[in-house]
């Protein structure tokens, strides 16, 4: 990897500077800096042989205001393009479909996050800390879904996370083992259901 490395910062520098000129729009300069960040390791990833074929590399669970989302597609193809054009990289079917997938969430993460005006207000509170600390972390980088974490539920909370059940709260996902990507997406789409609700 490391004989690629200049090759990769060489993909990523161009893919920005294109990015810049795309949304042609004032960025949040820590939040560009993390779209940096998260392509130099997207890029990395696509040409290890390590890479890990599951459902991240697929993109039909995609939300379609994301998937379609015009900002997000005009960005997207411009980076695939400039991804295929480099020589160094391959444009076989998985690590194409694993770019597609990690550019887009990259995209909407950190480019285009507030696609909600209100947010969803969500209670993490599970009997091991370790886990809850986990789940906040892995929530913390989910922030176009326009979240906002709790330590316990409030007359606010629109859903629970949990181990153990609470009568009184209906919104709730009880993950009694670490959750696997099944559980992400689930929550995900639940998350993204609530906002719907509220925008009607």
């Amino acid at each position: 990897m490391l004989a690629h490395h200049q090759n990769i910062i060489n993909l990523t520098d161009c893919q920005t500077k294109l990015t810049k000129k795309i949304i042609d729009t004032e960025v949040d300069i820590d939040k560009f800096k993390n779209f940096y960040k998260q392509l130099i390791k997207i890029n990395a990833k696509s040409i290890s042989p390590f890479l890990i074929i599951d459902l991240l590399t697929q993109h039909n669970w995609f939300p379609e205001e994301i998937d379609n989302n015009a900002n997000i597609k005009k960005l997207r193809h411009a980076l695939i393009k400039t991804y295929m054009k480099d020589t160094n990289f391959g444009s076989d079917k998985v690590p194409l479909n694993y770019i597609y997938t990690q550019y887009t969430l990259n995209i909407a993460n950190e480019l285009f996050p507030h696609y909600y005006e209100s947010p969803i207000y969500i209670a993490v509170d599970f009997s091991q800390q370790l886990r809850e600390n986990y789940v906040i972390n892995r929530l913390e980088n989910s922030k176009r879904l326009n979240i906002h974490i709790e330590k316990s539920t409030s007359n606010k909370t629109d859903i629970l996370i949990s181990d153990t059940h609470d009568p009184n709260f209906e919104n709730e996902f009880i993950w009694k083992d670490d959750p696997d990507i099944i559980d992400w997406i689930n929550l995900d789409e639940f998350i993204q259901s609530q906002h719907e609700e509220n925008n009607i």
